[in-house]
């Protein structure tokens, strides 16, 4: 519901160019430059992200790891805080991180 309110906030002539600029993007030049590990977390109920993009994500950091929280929809900082703080928290205490895609 937050993403909704965000978007009517904004207006269609703001979310039409952030859609668009976002489709846009190749990832695939610039994510496999990070060297960190990472972790992508998708929700399965996530209308603007799919899973396909999120496991294409993943599989293009070198160190990346994929979460998936099937219950939450786009927007898991508001949505689903404590399950993704949880997530983050265990992804950053384990040595090494590991790819769990």
């Amino acid at each position: 519901m937050i993403a909704v309110t965000d978007y009517l906030r904004v207006g269609t002539r703001s979310m039409l160019h952030a859609i668009r600029e976002a489709r846009r993007w190749d990832g695939a030049q610039v994510v496999p430059r990070i060297e960190a590990p990472a972790l992508v977390v998708h929700g399965g109920r996530d209308l603007l992200v799919t899973d396909r993009w999120a496991q294409q994500v993943a599989e293009w950091l070198p160190k990346g790891s994929l979460v998936r929280m099937p219950e939450a929809p786009h927007g898991l900082p508001w949505s689903s805080a404590d399950a993704l703080a949880t997530t983050v928290r265990d992804f950053a205490r384990s040595d090494p991180p590991h790819r769990s895609d």
